[in-house]
């Protein structure tokens, strides 16, 4: 997760760690800290998703500490497993689906297609370059059309490896190839 420019800090369950961004990364500090599952920073906000809710506070050129969060802030107070932007709305999985904010942090209700996904768990969010969504949860792999108005999920019929996959187990390489990890592989 990158926090400023000469820095990368990786959430772990307890703490973050900061490292020096540098060709051998050296670890520079360790605080205690609740488990971050994930931030993005828009328009001068930090979004930030971590068990107990979703905030968004001041964009911070150094690492946030505890006392940045205040309920006061909190958006949303289901467990976060993922943020992502698409286009001009914040995209936040969660134990209960998806729910859409727009840039100044009101909740927009989702599109009908996809109300079929309240109450599913939704973990991990990835976009491909056909703009896309992709998700996973415990009930396989979906696909939401770049204009939002399908869904396709992929199940034991599609070759997974199981039906249910793990939060904070998504990457994207530098190839655009999306990979989901699940109870299974």
């Amino acid at each position: 997760m990158p926090i400023n420019n000469h820095q990368i800090s990786l959430s772990t369950d307890s703490y973050i760690l900061n490292f020096s961004d540098e060709d051998l990364p050296v670890l520079i500090g360790k605080e205690y800290y609740p488990f971050i599952r994930g931030i993005i920073t828009l328009y001068g906000w930090n979004w930030i998703g971590y068990p107990f809710g979703l905030y968004r506070i001041p964009a911070i050129s150094t690492t946030p500490s505890l006392s940045l969060f205040d309920k006061r802030k909190e958006f949303l107070s289901k467990p976060v497993f993922s943020i992502m932007q698409v286009d001009s709305l914040v995209w936040v999985a969660n134990e209960n689906g998806l729910d859409f904010f727009n840039l100044e942090g009101v909740n927009i209700p989702l599109p009908g297609r996809l109300q079929g996904l309240q109450n599913n768990i939704v973990y991990a969010l990835g976009k491909d370059a056909h703009k896309r969504v992709w998700f996973s949860g415990n009930k396989g792999i979906g696909c939401i059309s770049a204009d939002h108005t399908k869904v396709v999920m992929f199940g034991i019929d599609n070759n997974l490896q199981s039906l249910e996959f793990n939060h904070n187990a998504f990457y994207e390489d530098n190839k655009g190839l999306l990979y989901f990890g699940g109870i299974n592989g």
